[in-house]
């Protein structure tokens, strides 16, 4: 198991990817985005998992987005993960939205850097 801190590519969604985006993981707390949405939150770690939750909002104006759980990218959305590390060194589990908990995601992180 590797430190959590540092930067991440991550994929929602199946092996083609229903979305992708970058986030960073610091001293409990995460911050990232993609190419219109924005996500801010806090994580805990507890042995080889890793749980949290995190705000994801719009950040780009006067286009029409939906977000990997199908609904619009202007709605502020509370999201919740739980991941494990992997045996090639990855955390992997799933997200899904506080308010529709059954719709869970499968989201894979790979580390793309350390922090400075």
């Amino acid at each position: 198991m590797a430190n959590i801190e540092g930067m991440y590519g991550l994929i929602v969604g199946d092996e083609t990817g229903a979305g992708a985006g970058v986030i960073v993981l610091e001293t409990q707390r995460l911050f990232g985005g993609d190419s219109a949405m924005a996500y801010k939150g806090e994580y805990t770690v507890a042995g080889d998992r890793v749980t949290g939750k995190a705000l994801t909002w719009q950040y780009v104006p006067g286009i029409e987005v939906t977000t990997v759980f199908n609904l619009p990218g202007h709605t502020t959305l509370e999201i919740g993960f739980d991941v494990h590390w992997t045996d090639d060194d990855q955390l992997a589990g799933h997200v899904w939205p506080l308010s529709q908990e059954m719709q869970r995601l499968p989201i894979v992180l790979r580390r793309i850097a350390d922090l400075p």
